[in-house]
C-alpha cells in the first residue's frame, strides 16, 4: 500500500522531472510586475507597476528665449501660435483624463522648447533627461525630467494638427513610449496616424504611468504565453503580469506507455509525449519537514528525472513511517489555518494580554503573548487601552515643523511639534517674501515673479514707456498686441516715439493739372502731392510748343516770340523711275515740320544696249546696237589665228571678232594655212574601239586604235586569257578552253567570334585566284571556375565558381599565427591555404593557446568596474561587480557600512535598507538673549550624535512690576 501511494503522488507531480528541457520552473513567481506588449495600445517608461512615484500633477515652464528667437518659415515668431499649439494639447489630455493636473512654472524639470530646422521633416520630438530606477532594476528607469521641442519649420499651418502633434508629446512627459504596430492612437510613433486625442489605449498606459489604475485596480485573467510562463492579463487595462506554469503529466502513466506534461492552466506543452515507460527507479531519505525523500526515475529513451516526495505517512505519534521525521500535528506538513478564539489580560509591564488562536484544519490550539501597549498617539495617555496598565506619562519630544501657506501675506509658518502625539503650536510667522526677478506669463499676458521660499506667485500687469514701447520695463517681455509708431513722412524710417525702425513705404502721388506759366524760359506747371502725408512739389514744362518757325504763338500757354523763318536741309535724291520722272529730292526746314520736294525729268543711259537709267531703276526697251564689219587679219599666234573689228553704226560701242582656230593639213603638220603661225605638230590623240575574239592558245582578242583628229589607225592584241579561278577551264573573255590547273591555299591568323558556341574563325585563301572560305573554332578556353573570359576570344560566361574541399587545421604555431587548413578547388587546379590569426586562451591567465599549444607571456586580468548596485541587508549596503575586459573572468567587492543622514534616518542613502531609527539624543544650550517684543530669549537644542539642532524660543517676557520697563531675561525695553 505504501508504494502504491507513492507511485500515485509521483503521477502528480511528475512534470517537473521528466527531462532536462529549456524551460527553468526553479524562478521565483514574479509578482507585482506588469508588463505590456506595443498590440496592448500603450507602452510605459518602466514596467514595474506599484514602484512609480504615481504622479498625476504636472508642471512646465516655456523656454521663452528660443520661442522669442524662433520664426516660422513665413517668417512669424514662434510665440505667436506654438504657445497656443502646446496648451491645446494639455486640454486634449484633461479633457480626456481629468484627473490629470499640468500647471505652468517660472521654472520645471519639464521644459517646453522652440527651433527652426528645415533640414529635418519633424515636427517635434521629446527629449527624456535624467532618470531613477523603478522597483531596484536598472533596465527599468523612469524619466525624470525632459525637454519638448516643437520645430517650428515643419509646424503645420493647422492650429487642430498642431495640437495632436503637441498631445503626443505631453504623452511622453507623462510616460509613455511610442507605439509602432498600430496607426490609431495618440502614441503611434510614425506620422499618419488617425488619432486626434488620447483614445482608450492611451488612457489605460496614463493611468497604469501615473498610478490612478494600480495594484487593487487590476483584473487579471489567464491566457496562453509561447514561453516559460503565462500571460494573466488585465482586463481594464490590457497590461499583463507573469506566472509561472503549473505542469502536470497528461494522459499516460509511469510504466505504461509514455508520458507527457502539460500545463494545468494554459495547456502550454512542456514536454512531448514520449512513448518509453519508466523503467528504474531508486530513493534517497530526506527527512525534512517539507520533504520525505528524493526519489530518482529513468526510461528507455534516457529521459530521467528526480522527485521530491513531500507527502509524509505518520503513525499514532506523528512521525513518519518511511523517513523517520517526527511532526507537531496531524496538519503537517500542511500551513495551519489559525484563527482567533478568545482574548486573556495580563497587564504587566511587559505583557499586555493573551491571544488564544484554533487550527481550523487540525483543532489543535495554540496561546500568543501579545506584549505591545496601546496609549493611543498622545504623551499624556497613562493607562493601555487593551489592558488598563498604568504607565508614568512621558513628557513632549519637540520639534519645529515649518509650514508654507503661500499666501500674499505669509510667507511661512513656525510651528513647536512633538514627535509622539498629536501636539502642535504656532510660535511664529514670516510675512515676507523673497522673490526673484519679474518673468512673462503669457497664459495671462501679466508679469509674474515667484517667492524662492514658499513658492507663492506674484502678478501684476505689464507697463511700458510709451504707446509703442515694445518690451515691458518689468519682465522685458516682447508684446505681441499691434502697436501705432509715429514718422515724420513716407521717407522716414525711424519711429519718433521708439527706437523702431521700418522699411520706408516712400511717397505716393496724386498729380495736379498744368497751368500757365507763360515766361520766355518756362511754358507750364503742374502739383505733385503725397496721398499718405503732407509732402508736395510742381513739375514744370520749360518747351514752348509752335506749329512751325512762322508761328509766333505757343499752343500750350499763348505766349507770343518773334518767328525765326525757315532754315532748310536738302535731301539726298531718290528714285521715282517713270518713263516721264528720273529722281526726287526732299528739302525741309530744320526747326520745323515744313518741308517740300524737287524733281529731276531727264534718264541717263550708257548706250544703245541699256536698258536701265543710271540714275534711277526705270527700265526701257534697249534699241540696240546697228554693226560695220571690217577685213580678217593676221594675228598669228599660239592662240589666235586672225580678227577683224565691228563698229556701231549709232554710238561709240565697237569690238575685235577673233578666230581662235589654226587650219593643219593633219597632226604631223606644223604651219597654219590661214596664217604665218608656225606650231610644234601634236602627234596622233587616239580612241580604242572594242575587243573581238581571236581565240587561240596564243591569243585571246584584238581591237582597233583610231586616231581622234585624222585618219591614221592600226590594231592591239591580247595575248593572256582570263579565268574565274583555279578550278576553270574555260576563257572568260573569250571561248578557248584549257586544261584547269586547281587551287594551291594559304592560312590565315585566328579571328575572335566570341559567341557562347564559337570562339575563333580564320580564312584559308588560294594563292592562285581569289577562291578563300573559314575554318572555326568551336571550344572555349578558360584558366579556372572563376574566369569569366575566354583566354582565346573576348566572349564572356557567367563563371561557375569554385566547388571546393576544406582540409584538416594544420598547426602554424607562431604569435601572429595559430592554424591552417587547404582549400582547394574540386573542378580545376585552384587552391589556397585559410589561416587562423587568433590563438585561443581559456583566460587572461592561461599562456598556452587551446587549439596550437603556441605559448605566450599570459597578459592576466584588466579590470572595468561596475556600478554599486543595492543588496540592502543589515550587514551589507552594496555590491559592485569587477569584470575582466579581455575574458570572463569577474567577482563582487560588497560595501558593509551603511550611510543615513541623521538619527531619525531609517533608510540607507546609498541602499534601500531600513533599519528602526535610533532617535535623537539631545543636548541644552544656554539662553541667549532675542530681545524683540514677541520674543525674550532662545536656546540651541544639538543632537549628540548628528548634526541635527534646533531652536527652542521662550516668548514671554518677565517684568519686576508693571511699571518696570525692562525684561528681567533679556533687557527688551517695553
Amino acid at each position: 500500500m505504501r508504494m502504491i501511494k507513492k507511485w500515485a503522488t509521483i503521477l502528480l507531480t511528475l512534470i517537473f522531472f521528466i527531462y532536462p528541457v529549456k524551460y527553468a520552473f526553479a524562478h521565483p513567481e514574479l509578482t507585482n510586475v506588469l508588463y505590456t506588449d506595443s498590440d496592448t495600445g500603450w507602452v510605459i517608461k518602466e514596467y514595474s507597476f506599484g514602484s512609480h512615484n504615481k504622479n498625476t500633477s504636472f508642471t512646465y515652464c516655456f523656454d521663452d528665449a528660443t520661442f522669442i528667437n524662433t520664426t516660422d518659415v513665413n517668417g512669424v515668431q514662434a510665440s505667436t501660435y506654438l504657445y497656443t499649439a502646446f496648451t491645446d494639447g494639455i486640454n486634449k489630455w484633461t479633457s480626456s483624463l481629468p484627473s490629470l493636473s499640468f500647471t505652468e512654472s517660472s521654472s520645471s524639470p519639464y521644459i517646453v522648447s522652440a527651433e527652426y530646422r528645415a533640414d529635418t521633416s519633424t515636427i517635434a520630438y521629446w527629449r527624456g533627461g535624467s532618470s531613477t530606477e523603478v522597483g531596484g532594476d536598472s533596465n527599468h528607469r523612469h524619466h525624470t525630467n525632459g525637454v519638448i521641442v516643437m520645430n517650428a519649420a515643419q509646424m503645420p499651418s493647422t492650429r487642430s494638427a498642431n495640437s495632436v502633434t503637441m498631445a503626443h508629446e505631453v504623452g511622453h512627459m507623462i510616460g509613455l513610449h511610442d507605439v509602432y504596430v498600430r496607426s490609431d492612437i495618440l502614441m503611434y510613433g510614425y506620422s499618419g496616424g488617425s488619432a486626434t486625442g488620447p483614445t482608450k489605449y492611451d488612457i489605460n498606459g496614463a493611468k497604469v504611468v501615473t498610478g490612478l489604475h494600480g495594484n487593487s485596480d487590476h483584473a487579471f485573467t489567464t491566457h496562453q504565453d509561447s514561453g516559460v510562463y503565462h500571460k494573466e492579463v488585465c482586463t481594464i487595462c490590457d497590461g499583463f503580469q507573469r506566472e509561472n506554469h503549473n505542469p502536470v503529466e497528461v494522459g499516460y502513466y509511469v510504466g505504461s506507455s509514455g508520458h507527457q506534461i502539460n500545463c494545468s492552466e494554459c495547456g502550454l506543452i512542456i514536454v512531448n509525449r514520449c512513448t518509453s515507460p519508466f523503467i528504474s527507479g531508486s530513493s534517497i531519505k530526506v527527512a525534512s519537514e517539507n520533504i520525505c525523500s528524493k526519489i530518482t526515475y529513468s526510461c528507455a529513451s534516457g529521459h530521467s528525472f528526480t522527485y521530491n516526495d513531500t507527502s509524509h505517512l505518520l503513525d499514532s505519534n506523528n512521525k513518519c513511517i518511511d523517513c523517520g521525521y517526527t511532526g507537531t500535528s496531524w496538519c503537517f506538513p500542511f500551513t495551519h489555518n489559525w484563527s482567533l478564539v478568545s482574548e486573556e489580560l495580563i497587564s504587566t509591564e511587559n505583557q499586555c494580554y493573551k491571544a488564544i488562536k484554533a487550527c481550523s484544519k487540525c483543532h489543535q490550539n495554540k496561546e500568543d503573548i501579545i506584549s505591545s501597549h496601546d496609549f493611543t498617539d498622545s504623551c499624556t495617555t497613562i493607562n493601555c487601552k487593551k489592558c488598563n496598565w498604568a504607565r508614568e506619562a512621558p513628557n513632549h519630544e519637540i520639534v519645529v515643523e515649518i509650514v508654507y501657506p503661500a499666501t500674499s501675506t505669509v510667507c511661512r509658518e513656525f510651528y513647536d511639534k512633538c514627535n509622539n502625539c498629536t501636539f502642535r503650536m504656532l510660535v511664529n510667522t514670516d510675512t515676507t517674501h523673497t522673490y526673484g526677478g519679474w518673468t512673462s506669463n503669457t497664459t495671462l499676458n501679466k508679469c509674474e515673479r515667484t517667492c524662492s521660499t514658499c513658492g507663492y506667485v506674484a502678478t501684476k500687469s505689464h507697463s511700458y514707456d510709451y504707446g509703442c514701447d515694445p518690451e515691458c520695463n518689468d519682465c522685458m517681455a516682447i508684446r505681441t498686441t499691434t502697436v501705432s509708431h509715429s514718422y515724420n513722412d513716407c521717407l522716414d524710417t525711424d519711429c519718433n516715439k521708439c527706437s523702431f525702425t521700418r522699411t520706408a513705404p516712400g511717397h505716393s502721388y496724386s498729380y495736379g493739372l498744368w497751368t500757365d506759366v507763360a515766361t520766355a524760359g518756362t511754358c507750364e506747371k503742374r502739383l505733385l502731392s503725397c496721398k499718405n502725408c503732407t509732402y508736395s512739389y510742381y513739375v514744370y514744362d520749360y518747351i514752348h510748343a509752335y506749329s512751325d518757325c512762322t508761328d509766333s504763338s505757343c499752343n500750350d500757354c499763348g505766349y507770343t516770340r518773334t518767328a525765326p523763318g525757315h532754315s532748310y536741309t536738302y535731301g539726298s535724291w531718290t528714285d521715282v523711275a517713270t518713263d516721264g520722272t528720273c529722281e526726287k529730292r526732299l528739302i525741309s526746314c530744320d526747326n520745323c515740320t515744313y518741308s517740300y520736294y524737287v524733281y529731276d525729268y531727264s534718264h541717263a543711259y550708257s548706250g544703245c544696249t541699256d536698258s536701265v537709267c543710271n540714275d534711277c531703276s526705270y527700265t526701257r526697251t534697249a534699241p540696240g546696237h546697228s554693226y560695220t564689219y571690217g577685213s580678217w587679219l593676221d594675228v598669228a599666234t599660239d592662240g589666235t589665228c586672225e580678227r577683224r573689228l565691228i563698229s556701231c553704226n549709232n554710238c561709240t560701242y565697237s569690238y575685235y571678232a577673233y578666230d581662235y582656230t589654226h587650219a593643219y593639213t593633219d597632226c604631223t603638220d606644223s604651219t597654219c594655212n590661214d596664217c604665218t603661225y608656225t606650231r610644234t605638230s601634236p602627234g596622233h590623240s587616239y580612241t580604242y574601239g572594242s575587243w573581238t575574239d581571236v581565240t587561240t592558245s596564243g591569243t585571246c582578242e584584238k581591237r582597233l586604235v583610231s586616231c581622234n583628229n585624222c585618219s591614221y589607225s592600226y590594231y592591239v592584241y591580247d595575248y593572256s586569257h582570263a579565268y574565274s579561278d583555279c578550278t576553270d577551264s574555260i576563257c572568260n573573255d573569250c571561248s578557248y578552253s584549257r586544261t584547269a590547273p586547281g587551287h594551291s591555299y594559304s592560312y590565315g591568323s585566328w579571328t575572335d567570334v566570341a559567341t557562347s558556341g564559337t570562339c575563333e574563325k580564320r580564312l584559308v585563301s588560294c594563292n592562285n585566284c581569289s577562291y578563300s572560305y573559314y575554318v572555326y573554332d568551336y571550344s572555349h578556353a578558360y584558366s579556372g571556375c572563376t574566369d569569366s573570359t575566354c583566354n582565346d576570344c573576348s566572349y564572356t560566361r557567367t563563371a561557375p565558381g569554385h566547388s571546393y574541399s576544406y582540409g584538416s587545421w594544420t598547426d602554424v604555431t607562431t604569435s601572429g599565427t595559430c592554424e591552417k587548413r587547404l582549400v582547394s578547388c574540386n573542378n580545376c587546379s585552384y587552391s589556397y591555404y585559410v589561416y587562423d590569426y587568433s590563438h585561443a586562451y581559456s583566460g587572461c591567465t592561461d599562456s598556452t593557446c587551446n587549439d596550437c599549444s603556441y605559448t605566450r607571456t599570459a597578459p592576466g586580468h584588466s579590470y572595468t568596474y561596475g556600478s554599486w548596485t543595492d543588496v540592502a541587508t543589515s550587514g551589507t549596503c552594496e555590491k559592485r561587480l569587477v569584470s575582466c575586459n579581455n575574458c570572463s573572468y569577474s567577482y563582487y567587492i560588497y560595501d558593509y557600512s551603511h550611510i543615513y543622514s541623521g538619527c531619525t534616518d531609517s533608510t540607507c542613502n546609498d541602499c534601500s535598507y531600513s533599519r528602526t531609527a535610533p532617535g535623537h539624543s539631545y543636548t541644552y544650550g544656554s539662553w541667549t538673549d532675542v530681545a524683540t517684543s514677541g520674543t525674550c530669549e532662545k536656546r540651541l537644542v544639538s543632537c549628540n550624535n548628528c548634526s541635527y539642532s534646533y531652536y527652542v524660543y521662550d516668548y514671554s517676557h518677565i517684568y519686576s512690576s508693571s511699571t518696570d520697563r525692562y525684561c528681567n531675561d533679556c533687557g527688551y525695553m517695553r
